[in-house]
């Protein structure tokens, strides 16, 4: 067999091998996708109730004056940036850089520090010269535990009164072909209802909600205080822990559809290069024919 034929045999045996793994991680990730869409959309009607809440309590007099409803002075900003840890999920993690590099540049280079979740955020941060005060690790199913050192670390700072406000930077789950870079103020903490849920909504039942929501009166044990005290760092945990659901989401239905451009690219391929491997094998065939013919013709004269 000629060296040509046998290139296009090892190269039909290794995007066949390529295609089986792309196949794999496009189900896994479906997998994956599916449990951190559940984990977002529960997460949501918490972090919902709990808006409503302090929507309820921040009528009072002394709610302005807790310190993370009350505004600071100045003009720094602390970024919390969430992207994924892993590549092959398009442009997922470039989306959402881009996001945050026009953000900058509104603000200004000098006026915003950034903690990073996610080892590829960070890595592009670093590469276009901007570095992280601190860098939190993400696992591919986190609890509402592990988001809560992130939580409290970015109140305590705005609470110290170093930053003017607080956003986190990441990439939200809108639909299976809809997900949105989004930069979302966390603090100071402002407590109308379309803050938290947004004018997207996962669902219409979120609308019907709110509706039932504004007609709810609370009892309020032992004082309003004492409760908005407990609630808003609570609520805040809860953000944090929903922005990163929502990343985690996003994540894994762009790895799932790059995953299956892949595999629909590896079929491609393949077809071709067997339409190509079965022309040069016919030429060849017909070529040794027709030699064979020649010689036989010539010992026959």
């Amino acid at each position: 067999m000629p060296v040509g034929l046998q290139y296009i045999r090892r190269r039909i045996k290794s995007i066949k091998n390529t295609k089986q793994v792309t196949k794999a991680m496009e189900a896994i990730a479906a997998t994956k996708m599916r449990k951190a869409t559940t984990k977002a959309l529960a997460s949501q009607d918490y972090a919902l109730h709990a808006q409503e809440l302090i929507q309820n309590l921040s009528t009072q007099d002394f709610a302005s004056e807790h310190p993370l409803m009350k505004k600071q002075e100045g003009s720094k900003i602390l970024m919390l940036v969430i992207t994924s840890n892993r590549g092959l999920c398009g442009g997922l993690n470039t989306k959402i850089i881009q996001a945050i590099f026009q953000y900058i540049e509104v603000v200004g280079q000098d006026n915003v520090d950034i903690i990073c979740l996610g080892r590829k955020g960070q890595e592009a941060l670093r590469r276009r010269g901007k570095t992280s005060l601190a860098v939190f690790d993400i696992r591919e199913n986190p609890t509402s535990l592990e988001s809560r050192p992130i939580a409290h670390f970015l109140m305590n700072e705005y609470s110290a009164k170093k930053y003017a406000k607080v956003v986190a930077a990441f990439t939200d789950f809108q639909s299976l072909m809809r997900q949105k870079p989004t930069i979302k103020q966390l603090l100071p903490l402002a407590y109308e209802i379309e803050e938290i849920v947004g004018p997207k909504n996962h669902s219409n039942a979120t609308t019907v909600t709110l509706q039932k929501l504004h007609n709810r009166e609370y009892i309020v044990e032992p004082n309003a205080k004492k409760l908005l005290e407990t609630v808003i760092p609570r609520y805040i945990e809860t953000q944090v822990y929903q922005a990163i659901l929502e990343a985690l989401a996003s994540e894994h239905v762009a790895r799932m559809f790059a995953m299956r451009n892949a595999t629909e690219n590896a079929t491609e391929i393949i077809y071709e290069l067997t339409l190509t491997y079965n022309q040069a094998r016919q030429a060849f065939i017909t070529q040794e024919i027709a030699e064979i013919s020649a010689g036989k013709a010539a010992l026959s004269q």
